[in-house]
């Protein structure tokens, strides 16, 4: 099939050109360019393939898709792999249909078609295609998500919580993500 060109900055190693590139074509062939200033390199062109199965997104390239200034918007779908940091045992959320799951970049919640029984620390594989991102209460949930696109794969005994200073807390940059104020 034709290919999409990627040229990515290896002393920067920014992925988001590669997940930009996987959601508009299904192969794409990247090369990379090291320029430390005095010495440069760029490789010769390798192949990468999407398989649907294995290849996730960061949860932060999902916060990107919907502006401040919108409401909602249809998601471009892909998969995300984010462990669960909601318990409804300790009802830390206001429905059984609701969690909040997160990955190294950023949180999210996520409100289930019917009540999932998903766990504190399960690790979970999300298929967020045909779904909606929307605000609500002000915070960034995918709606309404079938649960046939959820898929367990593992399960974490103890989540080490993200440390933040309190004025970071406070003004939100952690939404919807397991944290701990430092002192």
């Amino acid at each position: 099939g034709e290919f999409l060109v990627v040229t990515i900055d290896a002393a920067n190693m920014d992925m988001n050109a590669v997940n930009n590139a996987f959601k508009n074509s299904s192969s794409i062939r990247v090369r990379l360019k090291i320029d430390d200033g005095v010495n440069s390199m760029t490789s010769n062109y390798f192949s990468l393939y999407r398989d649907p199965e294995y290849v996730t997104y960061p949860i932060i390239s999902y916060r990107e898709e919907l502006p401040d200034d919108r409401e909602s918007t249809p998601c471009f779908g892909g998969r995300i792999k984010a462990e669960v940091i909601s318990n409804s045992a300790l009802n830390n959320v206001a429905s059984s249909r609701l969690m909040f799951v997160q990955d190294y970049s950023a949180g999210l919640a996520i409100y289930c078609n019917a009540p999932h029984g998903f766990a504190f620390g399960d690790i979970l594989t999300i298929d967020l295609s045909n779904t909606t991102i929307t605000r609500y209460d002000g915070i960034l949930e995918v709606t309404n998500l079938p649960l046939e696109q959820i898929k367990k794969i593992g399960h974490k005994d103890i989540i080490e919580p993200k440390e933040v200073s309190i004025e970071d807390f406070l003004a939100n940059k952690y939404e919807s993500q397991y944290v701990a104020i430092k002192d």
